[in-house]
């Protein structure tokens, strides 16, 4: 997700003001301090313009179809 905030040039806070989290929950996400429920990793997902499964287990395609096609 890191990798992914800094090819959108969007920073931690935005990407918490986006999915409606602080950004202190954002930090504790990214650096694995508490897991993120399905409600927030679909919400990344769609900010982020990946794939949810890419995000639960990295092993699909990252970039959905939108960006694929772009």
């Amino acid at each position: 997700i890191n990798d992914l905030l800094f090819e959108k040039d969007m920073t931690r806070k935005a990407l918490a003001i986006e999915i409606g989290v602080s950004p202190s929950s954002v930090s504790r996400y990214l650096n694995m301090k508490t897991d993120m429920d399905i409600y927030v990793l679909s919400k990344i997902s769609f900010v982020l313009d990946v794939e949810l499964d890419w995000l639960l287990t990295g092993k699909t395609k990252a970039f959905s179809d939108s960006l694929v096609s772009a």
